[in-house]
């Protein structure tokens, strides 16, 4: 397995004042995506101050390298999450806990909902939390655009869960997103700074589907979800 990056900012956070212990509880973010979803849960991870994490909680992007930086199967992010376990420092089995981040239409347009199912299953059982999108992380940054689900979601929702190709590199839903905030999300570090409405995105995503054990026929997200859940631990201090 290839060297691993832990991108952390645990020692800058609305608790600075206060003496600074270890986390309690730490969770790994793995994701599916090169450069999107890396850029987003970074920008997320520098700014923990806004997110207001409780003191005792951290929240860390696992950033893969080498051979493993194009391994973005859901599959092969499984097996590599199993590794990671063995192999970051400090990581604690009983407490801590590796977020899963992949989109749902690898699945969806091949018709292949029992093997999405049963690999989330696999997921949960092995104690991994699943983050899913369907179809894409790009639905999610949709979601931090005030009035989303009504205003650009739902009137197209037909063309959304279909996703399908537009020219050879972008679907249907990156170019939606890339003309409605104005940046391309594959090659604009920026769309990161869309975490910083992340109380639209909360707001938003409660208006669609987040319940993942239906996410082969609806347009769903429960990013928001795993981060309130997040944000509400109240860990230990």
């Amino acid at each position: 397995m290839a060297p691993i990056r832990v991108f952390a900012n645990w020692d800058k956070r609305s608790s600075d004042d206060l003496n600074q212990v270890e986390p309690y509880r730490t969770y790994y973010f793995l994701c599916e995506g090169e450069n999107t979803e890396r850029w987003y849960f970074k920008k997320l991870i520098e700014n923990q101050k806004v997110f207001h994490l409780n003191p005792g909680i951290d929240v860390r992007f696992l950033e893969r390298t080498d051979d493993d930086l194009h391994n973005s199967n859901p599959r092969k992010l499984l097996n590599y999450a199993n590794q990671l376990i063995d192999s970051i420092q400090g990581f604690d089995k009983e407490y801590d806990k590796i977020v899963i981040v992949f989109d749902a239409d690898i699945f969806t347009l091949k018709d292949e909902s029992d093997e999405l199912f049963a690999l989330i299953d696999e997921m949960e059982t092995q104690g991994h939390i699943v983050a899913l999108t369907n179809p894409s992380f790009e639905l999610f940054l949709l979601l931090h655009v005030p009035n989303s689900v009504i205003d650009i979601i739902i009137p197209q929702s037909d063309q959304i869960l279909k996703n399908k190709k537009i020219n050879k590199s972008k679907r249907y839903v990156e170019k939606l997103l890339s003309d409605t905030v104005k940046c391309n999300p594959k090659k604009n570090p920026k769309i990161g700074d869309l975490c910083l409405k992340l109380h639209i995105a909360e707001e938003q995503e409660q208006k669609i589907n987040r319940d993942i054990k239906k996410a082969d026929v609806e347009i769903t997200s429960n990013i928001c979800k795993i981060l309130q859940d997040i944000r509400a631990e109240r860990g230990h201090i």
